[in-house]
């Protein structure tokens, strides 16, 4: 298994095998999944999984008054810091890496037509340093 990952045949959840350890480095792969539901019914699909140190639970993160989004995985971060294009005034990043919506009014970031009840958004990066061993990681989210 890559990376001693596993994927549940029934559920399709993918998960770490037990009793093997997680991969300690980031990683990037694809494989083909087959699912058969009967005798010449069957769906392919290309599962892509990637993963890095630093991770919130997708690429794209959307954000309500009270939404807070935090980072998974270690606790052994500090030194967070964001960066966003176009800027977003409205989106406050804590010491902890959680994020967060400053005030109820958002301003900044590309508006979009009622497409999308005229969500505000951009693309932001987040960094922040590892306490053992001693190095900078970051990730992106639209």
């Amino acid at each position: 298994a890559a990376h001693n990952l596993t994927i549940d045949g029934s559920t399709g959840v993918i998960s770490y095998v037990s009793g093997k350890d997680k991969p300690k480095e980031g990683f990037s792969f694809q494989c083909e999944v087959t699912a058969h539901q009967a005798p010449q019914v069957s769906l392919t699909a290309i599962v892509t999984l990637a993963a890095d140190y630093l991770n919130y639970k997708s690429e794209a993160l959307v954000f309500h008054s009270s939404t807070t989004e935090a980072p998974l995985g270690s606790s052994s971060w500090h030194k967070f810091a964001m960066t966003c294009a176009p800027e977003v005034p409205w989106l406050h990043l804590s010491q902890s890496g959680t994020l967060s919506v400053t005030s109820a009014t958002s301003s900044g970031g590309v508006s979009v037509v009622d497409d999308f009840l005229g969500q505000d958004g951009a693309v932001c990066v987040v960094s922040a340093w590892l306490h053992n061993p001693t190095k900078q990681h970051q990730t992106s989210f639209a």
